[in-house]
Protein backbone atom coordinates (compact mmCIF):
# COMPACT_ATOMS: atom_id res chain seq x y z
CA UNK A 1 0.00 0.00 0.00
CA UNK A 2 1.09 3.70 -0.56
CA UNK A 3 0.83 6.24 1.49
CA UNK A 4 -0.58 9.71 0.65
CA UNK A 5 2.21 11.04 -0.98
CA UNK A 6 3.08 8.20 -3.23
CA UNK A 7 0.36 6.68 -6.23
CA UNK A 8 0.56 2.58 -5.45
CA UNK A 9 1.79 0.16 -8.23
CA UNK A 10 -0.13 -2.80 -6.18
CA UNK A 11 -3.61 -2.33 -5.42
CA UNK A 12 -6.15 -5.27 -3.55
CA UNK A 13 -9.55 -5.29 -4.06
CA UNK A 14 -11.62 -6.23 -1.20
CA UNK A 15 -15.50 -7.69 -2.49
CA UNK A 16 -17.92 -8.59 -0.20
CA UNK A 17 -20.85 -9.87 -2.24
CA UNK A 18 -22.98 -11.33 0.60
CA UNK A 19 -26.59 -11.54 -0.87
CA UNK A 20 -25.99 -9.03 -3.75
CA UNK A 21 -25.80 -10.12 -7.57
CA UNK A 22 -23.90 -7.34 -8.37
CA UNK A 23 -21.84 -4.45 -7.06
CA UNK A 24 -19.10 -1.69 -7.34
CA UNK A 25 -16.26 1.07 -6.34
CA UNK A 26 -13.95 2.84 -7.45
CA UNK A 27 -10.42 4.12 -6.34
CA UNK A 28 -9.11 7.85 -6.77
CA UNK A 29 -5.46 8.96 -7.57
CA UNK A 30 -3.45 11.80 -7.70
CA UNK A 31 -0.14 13.14 -6.44
CA UNK A 32 -0.80 13.09 -2.95
CA UNK A 33 1.24 16.23 -2.76
CA UNK A 34 0.09 19.72 -4.79
CA UNK A 35 -3.15 20.81 -5.29
CA UNK A 36 -3.19 19.77 -8.80
CA UNK A 37 -6.31 18.15 -8.40
CA UNK A 38 -8.00 21.18 -8.43
CA UNK A 39 -7.38 21.27 -12.11
CA UNK A 40 -8.17 17.94 -12.71
CA UNK A 41 -4.94 16.14 -12.66
CA UNK A 42 -6.56 12.65 -11.13
CA UNK A 43 -7.57 9.16 -11.63
CA UNK A 44 -10.20 7.17 -11.40
CA UNK A 45 -10.22 2.97 -11.92
CA UNK A 46 -13.76 1.58 -11.37
CA UNK A 47 -14.43 -1.91 -10.17
CA UNK A 48 -17.85 -4.09 -10.77
CA UNK A 49 -18.58 -7.27 -10.26
CA UNK A 50 -22.21 -9.47 -11.23
CA UNK A 51 -22.85 -12.80 -10.66
CA UNK A 52 -23.94 -14.49 -13.77
CA UNK A 53 -25.04 -18.22 -13.66
CA UNK A 54 -22.87 -18.93 -10.04
CA UNK A 55 -19.59 -17.28 -11.91
CA UNK A 56 -18.21 -14.06 -10.17
CA UNK A 57 -17.84 -11.85 -12.81
CA UNK A 58 -15.49 -8.60 -12.00
CA UNK A 59 -14.10 -5.81 -14.05
CA UNK A 60 -11.98 -3.18 -13.00
CA UNK A 61 -12.36 -0.80 -15.47
CA UNK A 62 -9.55 1.43 -17.51
CA UNK A 63 -8.53 4.33 -15.74
CA UNK A 64 -9.92 7.72 -16.74
CA UNK A 65 -7.16 10.13 -16.27
CA UNK A 66 -5.56 13.62 -16.76
CA UNK A 67 -2.78 12.52 -14.08
CA UNK A 68 0.46 11.98 -15.58
CA UNK A 69 1.77 10.27 -12.33
CA UNK A 70 -0.65 7.17 -12.59
CA UNK A 71 1.22 4.06 -13.02
CA UNK A 72 1.33 2.55 -16.72
CA UNK A 73 1.02 -1.14 -14.90
CA UNK A 74 -0.83 -2.49 -11.86
CA UNK A 75 -0.32 -4.97 -9.81
CA UNK A 76 -4.18 -6.38 -9.02
CA UNK A 77 -5.11 -8.51 -6.31
CA UNK A 78 -8.99 -9.32 -5.95
CA UNK A 79 -10.35 -10.56 -2.63
CA UNK A 80 -13.37 -11.72 -2.85
CA UNK A 81 -14.86 -12.58 0.77
CA UNK A 82 -17.77 -15.50 1.73
CA UNK A 83 -17.93 -17.14 -1.07
CA UNK A 84 -17.46 -21.13 -1.97
CA UNK A 85 -14.28 -22.72 -3.75
CA UNK A 86 -13.81 -22.02 -7.38
CA UNK A 87 -12.72 -24.64 -10.04
CA UNK A 88 -11.64 -22.10 -12.50
CA UNK A 89 -10.15 -18.78 -12.51
CA UNK A 90 -9.64 -16.87 -15.87
CA UNK A 91 -8.58 -13.15 -17.31
CA UNK A 92 -9.37 -10.85 -20.29
CA UNK A 93 -7.93 -7.70 -20.94
CA UNK A 94 -8.60 -5.92 -23.18
CA UNK A 95 -6.91 -2.01 -23.83
CA UNK A 96 -8.59 0.93 -24.63
CA UNK A 97 -6.93 1.21 -27.80
CA UNK A 98 -7.39 -2.15 -29.00
CA UNK A 99 -10.74 -3.75 -30.90
CA UNK A 100 -9.71 -7.08 -29.73
CA UNK A 101 -9.36 -8.13 -25.97
CA UNK A 102 -6.07 -10.58 -25.28
CA UNK A 103 -7.39 -13.67 -23.40
CA UNK A 104 -9.56 -15.82 -22.09
CA UNK A 105 -6.65 -16.92 -20.40
CA UNK A 106 -6.33 -19.34 -17.70
CA UNK A 107 -4.73 -18.13 -14.28
CA UNK A 108 -3.27 -21.23 -12.25
CA UNK A 109 -4.06 -22.43 -8.93
CA UNK A 110 -1.64 -22.06 -6.21
CA UNK A 111 -1.94 -23.15 -2.67
CA UNK A 112 -2.91 -21.01 -0.06
CA UNK A 113 -0.06 -21.83 1.87
CA UNK A 114 2.20 -20.81 -1.07
CA UNK A 115 0.51 -17.62 -2.67
CA UNK A 116 2.78 -15.18 -0.85
CA UNK A 117 2.04 -12.17 -2.70
CA UNK A 118 0.48 -9.20 -0.92
CA UNK A 119 0.67 -5.31 -1.11
CA UNK A 120 3.25 -5.08 1.41
CA UNK A 121 5.43 -7.38 -0.02
CA UNK A 122 4.83 -6.87 -3.79
CA UNK A 123 7.07 -9.88 -5.39
CA UNK A 124 4.53 -11.18 -7.76
CA UNK A 125 5.88 -14.46 -9.22
CA UNK A 126 3.11 -15.22 -11.64
CA UNK A 127 -0.48 -14.68 -12.17
CA UNK A 128 -1.80 -17.31 -9.87
CA UNK A 129 -5.28 -17.74 -7.74
CA UNK A 130 -5.62 -19.49 -4.19
CA UNK A 131 -8.51 -19.78 -1.63
CA UNK A 132 -8.55 -19.42 1.97
CA UNK A 133 -10.85 -21.51 3.73
CA UNK A 134 -10.81 -20.12 6.92
CA UNK A 135 -11.16 -17.43 5.93
CA UNK A 136 -13.56 -18.44 3.13
CA UNK A 137 -11.99 -15.70 0.75
CA UNK A 138 -10.87 -16.54 -2.87
CA UNK A 139 -7.54 -14.29 -3.86
CA UNK A 140 -6.88 -13.60 -7.40
CA UNK A 141 -3.30 -12.00 -8.07
CA UNK A 142 -2.69 -10.29 -11.35
CA UNK A 143 0.68 -9.07 -11.41
CA UNK A 144 1.28 -6.35 -14.22
CA UNK A 145 -1.59 -5.39 -16.38
CA UNK A 146 -2.04 -1.86 -18.09
CA UNK A 147 -3.72 0.62 -16.37
CA UNK A 148 -5.53 1.90 -19.54
CA UNK A 149 -7.11 -1.91 -20.27
CA UNK A 150 -10.15 -3.26 -18.71
CA UNK A 151 -9.31 -6.48 -16.68
CA UNK A 152 -11.82 -8.90 -16.54
CA UNK A 153 -11.59 -11.96 -13.80
CA UNK A 154 -14.31 -14.70 -14.07
CA UNK A 155 -14.43 -16.94 -11.30
CA UNK A 156 -16.12 -20.27 -11.86
CA UNK A 157 -17.99 -22.43 -8.86
CA UNK A 158 -17.00 -25.88 -8.26
CA UNK A 159 -20.13 -28.25 -9.93
CA UNK A 160 -20.66 -29.03 -5.87
CA UNK A 161 -21.07 -25.87 -4.82
CA UNK A 162 -24.51 -23.97 -3.82
CA UNK A 163 -25.80 -21.61 -6.07
CA UNK A 164 -26.41 -18.97 -2.95
CA UNK A 165 -23.81 -17.29 -1.16
CA UNK A 166 -22.17 -19.32 1.36
CA UNK A 167 -23.13 -15.86 3.85
CA UNK A 168 -26.46 -16.60 3.42
CA UNK A 169 -26.17 -20.17 3.39
CA UNK A 170 -28.22 -22.02 6.27
CA UNK A 171 -24.81 -23.81 7.16
CA UNK A 172 -23.34 -20.95 7.99
CA UNK A 173 -22.96 -20.77 11.61
CA UNK A 174 -21.17 -16.88 11.99
CA UNK A 175 -18.72 -14.77 10.47
CA UNK A 176 -17.40 -12.35 13.03
CA UNK A 177 -13.87 -11.47 12.01
CA UNK A 178 -12.98 -15.11 10.93
CA UNK A 179 -14.89 -18.03 10.77
CA UNK A 180 -15.18 -20.26 13.31
CA UNK A 181 -17.01 -23.29 12.05
CA UNK A 182 -18.37 -24.27 9.07
CA UNK A 183 -21.39 -26.88 9.49
CA UNK A 184 -21.92 -28.95 6.19
CA UNK A 185 -24.76 -30.14 5.15
CA UNK A 186 -26.18 -31.50 8.15
CA UNK A 187 -22.68 -32.74 9.39
CA UNK A 188 -22.36 -31.41 12.88
CA UNK A 189 -18.30 -30.09 13.73
CA UNK A 190 -16.61 -32.66 16.98
CA UNK A 191 -17.15 -31.14 20.09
Amino acid sequence: MGSAQEVPTSIQWALFPGNSSAGSGWLYDDDGDSSAYETGETATTTLSYSIVSGSLVATIGAAVSNFAGLPAQRRWELKVNGVWPAASVFVVVQTADSAAAAGPTTIPFQPYGQYSWTAKNPVCAGDAWSYDANQLALYVRLCSRPTNANVTVTATPLASSPTRSILASPQMNGFPQRVRRLVLDGVAPPD
